[in-house]
């Protein structure tokens, strides 16, 4: 079963790579003869739509791919997988970037050979933008070397939540990358920062590519209202707990 797996997430591999480089040749090479793919508010297309409108979509559109597995299950000769994808979209004529995200299921089914192959595809990518809210709680607690950096509305509708294990108290197990939450754990990842910048009433984070993909937001802007002090505090516990110098204090 491990080897089925792994030849699974080979094929996802392939796929990404493919989309990235406007490969349609390989792409259409891991496809079933009778593949079907469902897009939102869109009527299902064959291999032949599918071929038309990637080639229209990237004679117009300088597009960018990411896609994280969070589920793969097989059962004989088929499998699905489950991901979390991100798109950004820009015009080649000029423009905005679009930013796209949701999540994907696959269907794939083993040919002769012990070939996978795609044959269902179901997306339910959405465009993103940053959340904003007022935290009316700020706490910022480093405790036995796990410093938490977490904000909350009023009623705790909405929370976001930064953690790493600093000094990697917990090993193995352990936060050594920073951990972000927005709202439950289901929309949480690990690095999933890719810069954040303290304002003088908010902080407005960025996310990474495969963050957005898992979070369904391209960021998160929290407003507050601290003291000189509160701030400053704040600004150390993010420069502590997000890698790479990525913490900026304008």
């Amino acid at each position: 079963m491990e080897a089925e797996e792994s030849a699974i997430r080979e094929v996802h591999a392939m796929w990404v790579k493919a989309v990235n480089a406007a490969d349609l040749s390989s792409l259409l090479a891991i496809m079933t003869e009778d593949v079907v793919f469902l897009n939102p508010g869109e009527a299902p297309l064959g291999k032949d739509g599918f071929s038309a409108k990637f080639t229209g979509a990237h004679q117009e559109l300088r597009i960018t791919c990411s896609s994280e597995l969070t589920e793969v299950a097989v059962a004989g000769d088929f499998a699905y997988t489950r991901s979390a994808d991100y798109l950004s979209v820009t015009p080649r004529s000029g423009g905005d970037t679009m930013q796209l995200a949701g999540q994907r299921m696959t269907i794939y089914r083993k040919l002769a050979g012990g070939r996978w192959r795609l044959a269902r595809d179901a997306n339910a990518l959405s465009p993103v933008e940053s959340f904003n809210f007022f935290a009316s709680e700020v706490s910022v607690a480093p405790a036995d070397g796990i410093w938490t950096v977490a904000f909350a509305d009023a009623v705790h509708e909405h929370y976001f939540l930064i953690q790493r294990d600093v000094e990697n108290v917990l090993g193995e197990r352990g936060l050594n990358v920073h951990y972000i939450e927005f709202g439950d754990q289901s929309n949480s990842c690990y690095g999933g920062i890719e810069r954040a910048q303290v304002l003088p009433d908010a902080v407005k984070f960025e996310f990474t590519p495969d963050a957005a993909a898992r979070i369904g937001r391209s960021g998160i802007v929290v407003s507050f209202s601290l003291s000189k002090a509160g701030r400053a505090s704040l600004s150390a516990a993010l420069a502590h707990i997000v890698e790479h110098g990525r913490v900026e204090v304008l």
